[in-house]
């Protein structure tokens, strides 16, 4: 091996443009190799490279931002049980794509499961709403807005409303396909077991129907409790968002529910 300057003189013959080139390409390339290098190793022990400060590809149709899950600045912060160092390749994608394409930095300790994040509400259906957060957007079920349930999620929200979320889940199933998972309910606290504690079994409470499915309607009462009916002595049949009054019959602490009776339809949502 005579070297890189006679390989680049001598069988290539490189311009100096070509070489300065051929350096950069080959670094890039070395920050790409040592990125996977500590994959799944266990008991990372923060093994990092010094701070690469701000990396940005021009040599393309489109500027790419880059980050190394190593770099100091983000290696030893926390990742779910781990570190960004040891398994962050998730996030760290995930930054580079979204600080490449949606016009807004974003580093690699930004985006980690558990992390709380504020988002943008884009679109509201019944059961399910859409965000963007970091750039990014995912959808969030009724059942992952609230503890308590929802009917209709045009109720609590609109296009343009600032929620925060956590993220659950960074996907990464190629650089074409990524993308998160996110919930509202974490970040608040669940209220549904003390709620309990002010229902008692055969007393009688108002509350809104919430949604009617093969036959068990779901009402959310006045007092806060989530309850479920399984009949109803009224002749009418209850529907979503109807007034009923509701007699306990059981509670359900494992759910977290009250399971009871529609005693009768106050009001019709007609």
């Amino acid at each position: 091996y005579n070297g890189e300057d006679y390989f680049a003189d001598q069988v290539f013959a490189l311009t100096e443009d070509q070489k300065e080139l051929a350096a950069d390409y080959a670094g890039n390339l070395s920050l790409f190799l040592g990125d996977g290098l500590v994959q799944n190793l266990e008991g990372w022990e923060g093994n990092s490279i010094p701070s690469l400060g701000d990396v940005r590809f021009t040599d393309g149709s489109t500027e790419v931002v880059y980050y190394n899950q190593l770099d100091e600045r983000y290696a030893g912060k926390p990742y779910g049980t781990d570190h960004i160092g040891g398994y962050g390749c998730g996030p760290t994608s995930m930054a580079m794509v979204v600080s490449s394409l949606a016009g807004e930095t974003v580093d690699p300790e930004r985006i980690y499961e558990g992390r709380i994040a504020q988002a943008r509400v884009i679109a509201v259906a019944e059961k399910v709403i859409r965000v963007e957060v970091f750039g990014v957007e995912c959808s969030i079920m009724a059942r992952d807005l609230a503890w308590e349930w929802i009917g209709d999620a045009h109720e609590r929200f609109s296009v343009g409303d600032q929620v925060l979320v956590r993220i659950l889940n960074v996907r990464r199933d190629s650089l074409e396909d990524m993308g998160i998972r996110a919930d509202i309910k974490s970040v608040s606290q669940n209220t549904n077991h003390d709620n309990l504690k002010k229902c008692r079994i055969q007393s009688k409470y108002a509350g809104k129907v919430t949604d009617v499915h093969k036959g068990v309607v779901y009402i959310r009462l006045s007092n806060g409790v989530n309850a479920v009916a399984h009949s109803c002595y009224d002749y009418r049949t209850p529907g979503k968002k109807d007034d009923v009054s509701f007699a306990v019959t059981r509670i359900d602490e494992e759910r977290g529910v009250a399971v009871g009776i529609i005693t009768r339809i106050i009001r019709q949502n007609l």
